[in-house]
């Protein structure tokens, strides 16, 4: 362990926290709760899809959905979606502009075995070729489905509005051709792009865990900590973006 804070609450609040980040930088925070039928778990990178490269939109969430599908140590492609599942729990994930999280309940007789198979997803995560393809069909899929809901063609219009050279312009969701057909135009590889977008982003001082238990014994922190001790740190700047001058002066 590296540092850790107090955390400060209310007179009427009886769950117990602790506030610790690692030698590596990642910040924790370990909630027990005396009440709850769960346990769960969230991480949060501190990366979107701002940080997309201009000519491959859309590899922040691509990312987000590859990076589930296998670790070095777990290769299963539905290793961990299934012990989750299989143990009364849910999972899922979601891309915004300056964050990706990641997050799951599950039963809490589970909850250290569940954070290995989750911690590997960030630790060495396989991005395989077999399952490159489908993730970017399934990603197209997603976009021709949102293309009908009418909160999204809203967000599409403030972005056409948009000063054309922020961040906030930027198509985020990808699809086919943003991911696949304008790349192998260009004798490029989606896989390639995204093993240099995780290495160069998915960095241990950028990201912050929360657990959530019924009754853990924070003496005994070590297994749950472990867990996400070799998660590597390239020294990402944290950038906070600032949401002026998105519009178009007419």
């Amino acid at each position: 362990m590296r540092h850790e804070v107090e955390i400060t609450k209310s007179e009427s609040d009886n769950r117990v926290y602790r506030a610790i980040t690692l030698t590596n930088q990642l910040k924790f925070l370990l909630i027990s709760d005396p009440y709850t039928d769960k346990a769960a778990a969230c991480l949060a990178v501190g990366v979107g899809s701002f940080y997309d490269p201009v000519d491959v939109p859309g590899l922040a969430h691509f990312c987000e959905h590859m990076i589930l599908l296998g670790s070095q140590k777990y290769p299963g492609e539905n290793e961990y979606s299934r012990f989750i599942t299989s143990h009364s729990g849910y999972c899922n994930a979601f891309t915004s502009t300056t964050e990706t999280c990641y997050v799951f309940d599950i039963a809490p007789d589970y909850l250290y075995e569940a954070l290995k198979r989750f911690s590997e997803i960030f630790v060495a995560p396989l991005f395989t070729e077999s399952a490159t393809e489908r993730e970017v069909n399934a990603v197209n899929s997603e976009h021709e489905k949102n293309l009908a809901i009418d909160n999204r063609r809203i967000v599409r219009i403030d972005k056409i509005m948009a000063a054309p050279d922020h961040d906030y312009a930027k198509f985020t969701t990808g699809n086919k051709d943003t991911l696949f057909n304008n790349l192998k135009a260009k004798s490029r590889n989606v896989r390639d792009e995204l093993v240099r977008f995780y290495e160069r982003f998915y960095s241990s001082n950028v990201m912050a865990v929360t657990i959530l238990g019924k009754g853990m014994i924070f003496s005994t922190l070590e297994p749950y900590l472990m867990a996400f001790r070799s998660s590597s740190i390239w020294n990402m700047p944290c950038t906070f973006f600032f949401l002026i001058r998105i519009q178009v002066t007419y």
